[in-house]
């Protein structure tokens, strides 16, 4: 059993959520993880907006799992959900068996609402990366 075999990396496609796909890239290397990249549709998005938002996720979606390709790790389809955030990431991590949670830790020196309840919420360990973060592994 790999130390770190699943990283389950969650992103709002935010300059914080950038700088934790630059860390989860830096420790799969270093562990030979998976990185399983997640996104969340926020439950108030009206039906309308949701299938333009799906579309245009998707192929971000898309475009982070081909980067994460690119870097020779393994990336798996991502996960698309509707409804709270926190409570998905936490259920999926569960699911999954995640070994940890990656996400951002929000704009500016504030904790995201996000964050603070993943960190507060799941079984698993959850490594918050703060913005301007530089990867803590060189080799």
């Amino acid at each position: 059993m790999k130390l770190l075999g699943k990283i389950l990396l969650a992103t709002d496609f935010s300059k914080p959520a950038e700088d934790a796909l630059q860390s989860a890239i830096a420790v799969a290397k270093a562990f030979h993880s998976t990185i399983i990249l997640m996104h969340v549709f926020p439950e108030e998005l009206p039906a309308l907006d949701r299938d333009r938002a799906t579309t245009a996720i998707t192929e971000e979606l898309h475009s982070i799992q081909a980067r994460i390709a690119a870097e020779g790790l393994e990336a798996p389809q991502p996960i698309r959900e509707y409804g709270s955030p926190f409570v998905h990431i936490v259920q999926q991590a569960d699911f999954i068996d995640a070994n940890v949670i990656m996400l951002g830790s929000g704009e500016g020196n504030r904790l995201s609402v996000t964050a603070g309840k993943v960190m507060r919420k799941a079984y698993k360990p959850v490594w918050v990366v703060k913005t301007g973060f530089t990867p803590p592994f060189k080799r």
